[in-house]
């Protein structure tokens, strides 16, 4: 049984680094606010990769990104996490801690590297890669894993929008001017509705010009000969 669980160690490309104790079943990554872990990045996808765990070991999984998932400098779909594996998803540095499952010792034929064979030393393997400082916060996955913060932008506090005094004196004046034209229009309607006892100025002026209209009509009409009135052509 694993006395420690594994940590997930994420450096960002401004050097920001983030530590992670996994302690939960499934961690996807991304840039997408329902992530387990949320790294704001443009270089990632919306839902960029998955650790899954498989019995007491934890495998990375390529959801499909845009910019993918490499080991070693090759793109890959998926790997089996070993103590000290670092992986890159987009342009995010990713490093997986897990003193349990530390990396098979290669072999060549019967004779394992970094045991003496035939009166020479074999060269020994390179350390792993230094962990970052010991002083970056680390934060737990768990079943129900706290909200991670996102990156922001620091911004300044938003006061009242205020127009400079040439911007404002030219919205006075074009209220003013709209004011000084519709007054009198206003006026009026006020005026014609008191004194008709709620009639509309627009609609009396419209039943009146209609009426007109007819008059004008009925005039013109009376001046036409009939019809069926034909001229005498008799000498």
């Amino acid at each position: 049984m694993a006395n420690t669980p594994p940590k997930l160690i994420v450096t960002l490309p401004d050097g920001e680094v983030r530590k992670y104790a996994l302690q939960v079943d499934s961690v996807r990554m991304g840039r997408a606010d329902d992530n387990t872990v949320v790294i704001d990045d443009p270089s990632l996808s919306a839902h960029h990769a998955v650790l899954h765990q498989m019995g007491d070991r934890y495998e990375i999984l390529d959801l499909g990104s845009t910019n993918g998932l490499e080991f070693q400098g090759e793109r890959i779909i998926s790997r089996l996490l070993e103590d000290g594996d670092e992986l890159k998803i987009g342009a995010v540095s990713l490093q997986f801690i897990d003193p349990d499952h530390p990396p098979a010792i290669e072999s060549e034929g019967d004779a394992v590297v970094g045991v003496e064979e035939e009166g020479e030393e074999a060269a020994a393997p390179p350390p792993p890669s230094p962990p970052p400082a010991s002083d970056v916060a680390e934060v737990t996955l768990d079943a129900t894993p706290a909200p991670v913060a996102v990156r922001k932008t620091a911004t300044q506090p938003r006061g009242p929008v205020q127009l400079d005094s040439e911007g404002g004196g030219f919205v006075a004046g074009v209220v003013l001017f709209l004011f000084t034209l519709l007054a009198p229009v206003v006026g009026l309607h006020v005026r014609h509705f008191q004194e008709t006892g709620g009639n509309l100025m627009i609609l009396d002026f419209l039943e009146a010009r209609s009426g007109e209209m007819v008059e004008e009509n009925a005039t013109d009409s009376e001046g036409l000969p009939p019809e069926n009135e034909v001229e005498d052509e008799s000498p």
